[in-house]
């Protein structure tokens, strides 16, 4: 018995349903149809509307007078035509894509308006409940304005306004936090509380603490114009490492008298672009530069006799009242240096003298403690200076009636006794 041969069948069924172009590819001879000529039959297959598609299609894009030639590679070289042509898709691809625009800022400001989309040409019903979703987007728009208002106003409030830098234990936070208010925080660029109980203090007493703050570096932990007072009580640095402290000195390793500690402008610098147009830098410590700066205006060089006499006992009743303390040397600034320094970093200052606050916090680094056995273990020496740095205005030029540097020599406490 003879088996049917599927394969032959299936080539039989795909010639006789192939186009007649597609026939001849394969060496296969189209036969017109019984009763047309030979020139009849081209006639007709010319005229199908396959054909007429295809050449109308080749003429659109290569031109009419498209002679089966490569195209022509510059604009030049084309036929008038097919230059015609070009121009008019591109000019009908422009004039769409504004059409696109148009309508879509249209709609945007549709919705602004609170108007509905127009959705005419759907179902009613789809059509009825895409507009009042289209209503409702000028609601949504306004409750989400409203949540991220609420939460920048909350994220404020939990910010604080007012930052102690290089705290230490935080010996000092309770009685910043009490002059300045509750928003505040007591910062260390410590890592952690660790051995020596950093921010342990400030902690104990229920403060906000942070580690980890540089305070030469406060931009990345607080935004601009967000402090009302960056604080720094008895700046310390590392001894032996430059650049290992702040304040208003930094230590210079190898150098020798006046050139062991030089003039430090980190610490003002990155602290005012953070404060509020009424903001202030404030440090407390052990300085001399109030009676230095006396001291400089009643000088004897060259003075005889009587004047000599008088000036020698006005600069003693300024050593008696101002007596020369070991100060901190990150605060020990000569008042030419602060003047210098105050302008560079474009501050007003004002230095005067400040009492310790009562009941601190014990603790101190042994290098800062007092020299005084019987006060040795309460810790830090007590700070006698206190300098006010608030920036300066707009095209302020210092003059004799408004000075870079302001010195008072009162002793009002700055605290609740």
């Amino acid at each position: 018995m003879k088996m049917h041969d599927t394969r032959a069948d299936a080539r039989a069924d795909t010639a006789q349903h192939q186009p007649a172009s597609a026939q001849a590819d394969h060496g296969e001879r189209t036969h017109p149809p019984a009763g047309l000529s030979d020139g009849l039959a081209q006639s007709a297959i010319d005229q199908s509307p396959r054909i007429v598609a295809q050449r109308r299609a080749i003429e659109a894009t290569l031109g009419s007078g498209h002679t089966g030639q490569a195209p022509a590679t510059s604009q030049g070289d084309r036929g008038p035509v097919a230059q015609l042509n070009g121009k008019r898709r591109r000019a009908k691809r422009k004039n769409k894509e504004k059409q696109q625009e148009a309508r879509r800022e249209a709609a945007a400001d549709r919705l602004d308006r609170g108007s509905p989309r127009i959705h005419g040409h759907l179902d009613p019903e789809v059509a009825a409940n895409l507009d009042a979703l289209d209503r409702m987007q000028p609601r949504k728009t306004a409750a989400r304005r409203n949540i991220d208002s609420r939460a920048t106003r909350l994220r404020e409030a939990n910010r604080p306004s007012v930052v102690e830098v290089g705290a230490g234990e935080g010996r000092f936070s309770s009685a910043f936090s009490k002059k300045f208010g509750e928003n505040y925080a007591a910062t260390d660029i410590a890592a952690e509380k660790g051995e020596h109980g950093f921010l342990g203090v400030a902690r104990k007493a229920n403060l906000r603490t942070k580690f980890g703050v540089d305070a030469n570096e406060l931009g990345q932990h607080y935004p601009q114009g967000s402090l009302a007072r960056v604080i720094g009580a008895n700046p310390f640095g590392v001894k032996g490492v430059g650049g290992a402290s702040y304040g208003l000195k930094v230590q210079n390793p190898g150098g020798t008298g006046k050139k062991k500690y030089l003039p430090d402008d980190r610490f003002l610098k990155t602290a005012k672009p953070l404060l509020k147009p009424s903001g202030s830098v404030e440090l407390y410590g052990r300085s001399n530069v109030i009676r230095d700066a006396k001291l400089a205006k009643h000088p004897t060089k060259g003075l005889k006799g009587e004047a000599a006499r008088q000036a020698e006992q006005t600069r003693a009743a300024i050593s008696h009242k101002y007596p020369g303390e070991n100060a901190n040397p990150y605060l020990a600034i000569e008042p030419d240096e602060l003047h210098a320094l105050a302008k560079k970093t474009g501050y007003k200052a004002t230095v005067k003298r400040a009492k310790q606050p009562p009941n601190i916090g014990k603790g101190g680094n042994p290098d800062t403690k007092s020299g005084d056995k019987e006060r040795a273990d309460e810790g830090l020496k007590p700070f006698t200076t206190r300098f006010t740095f608030t920036p300066e205005e707009e095209g302020y030029e210092s003059g004799e009636d408004d000075p870079r540097v302001t010195y008072l020599s009162d002793d009002e406490s700055d605290w609740e006794e």
